[in-house]
């Protein structure tokens, strides 16, 4: 009993070590703490108004401060960042106007999946606006690089191996997302996200990986095959389609062992086969057809060759009757002629005889 009781104390003790480890790796124990600073250009006359033109940035410098809440932008940290409004933050008003414009990026390219786009923009929250920021973002110095002509802050941060990987899987189908030869994998994307922020933000980003939950970026990054209801953390989003999720497509039947008819198209194999009978069929009735009409014909011609047969026979037999006939009344009138001929010739020579006398 002794014994059961003390392993129950050891379990609870552990326990409650196990939570206080967990709680600690999410920085709840740290103290807010911010690293940087940027703000947008103003003349003279426009010192103490808001942002004039958010795509006029200044470099950002690195200052330790603390906190606040914003005060004259919080429309647009709604429309950015919802999950974050009413909280302590590292980012000015003139940081979140800036923000505010460059997202419209992130919705005309990313807008196809907006699980994607809402990943993007937890990011680049988290990373501007976290306050605890400075224990996961080095900034250094103001250099200029060969992109541009202007000063940019040289950084270096520190993310969470998970939320790279997560933050890729949702993004990777997108047709920007693929067409970047860095696109191939999620440290490429990352990398490229960091080169791309010499343009929009004046600061060039070197990301390292890490899983120590002290000095590391990192928040729940959501899959792109997520159901959800119109809203996540107060973004507006709907379901990604299986053109830019790999995940939200419709698995393929398919099992270990193929059946003899895996493969087939039932429908198709049915079509061809009933197109095969009719085929046949048409053209054995089509063939005795042909062959009926052929007997026909030839019983015809028979017919019509005897009766002409007939009447050649009976044709010639006439003839030859009547050749015969013709033949007989030429002989009986070359024998009469010739006995009319014998009879004159007696006659003219009485008539000479009875001259003759009476001449004398």
């Amino acid at each position: 009993m002794h014994l059961l009781k003390k392993s129950y104390t050891s379990l609870i003790f552990t326990f409650i070590i196990i939570l206080c480890c967990y709680k600690s790796g999410y920085g709840d124990d740290r103290i807010p703490r911010c690293g940087f600073r940027g703000g947008c250009v103003r003349d003279a006359s426009q010192q103490g108004m808001p942002c004039p033109d958010p795509s006029n940035s200044l470099t950002p410098h690195r200052e330790i401060n603390t906190p606040k809440v914003p005060t004259t932008s919080t429309q647009y940290l709604k429309q950015i960042c919802p999950y974050m409004e009413g909280e302590e933050l590292c980012c000015g008003d003139d940081q979140i106007l800036i923000m505010y414009n460059n997202f419209k990026t992130i919705d005309s390219l990313f807008g196809d999946c907006s699980l994607c786009a809402t990943n993007l923009k937890k990011f680049w929250c988290e990373y501007t606006c976290s306050p605890y920021q400075d224990y996961f973002v080095d900034s250094f110095e103001q250099e200029r690089v060969e992109e541009v002509d202007f000063p940019v802050l040289i950084q270096k941060v520190r993310v969470e191996s998970s939320v790279v990987c997560d933050l890729y899987n949702s993004c990777k189908k997108n047709p920007f997302v693929t067409s970047l030869a860095s696109g191939q994998s999620a440290v490429g994307f990352l990398e490229f996200m960091g080169s791309n922020a010499v343009q929009t933000g004046k600061v060039k980003i070197s990301f390292d990986f890490t899983t120590d939950p002290d000095e590391t970026l990192y928040m729940d990054m959501y899959p792109c095959d997520l159901e959800v209801d119109g809203f996540l953390e107060g973004y507006p989003v709907k379901q990604c389609t299986c053109n830019y999720c790999e995940t939200a497509c419709t698995p393929v039947n398919s099992s270990a062992f193929p059946g003899f008819f895996d493969g087939f198209n039932i429908i198709v194999i049915v079509i061809v086969y009933v197109s095969l009978i009719l085929l046949s069929v048409i053209i054995l009735f089509i063939k005795r057809k042909w062959q009926t009409n052929s007997e026909e014909e030839d019983s015809f011609l028979d017919d019509s060759n005897g009766s002409q047969k007939h009447h050649l026979l009976n044709g010639s037999k006439e003839s030859n009757a009547l050749m015969l006939d013709t033949e007989d009344n030429i002989n009986n009138t070359v024998s009469h002629g010739a006995s009319i001929g014998k009879i004159n010739k007696s006659s003219v020579d009485q008539s000479l005889d009875r001259s003759v006398n009476i001449s004398k």
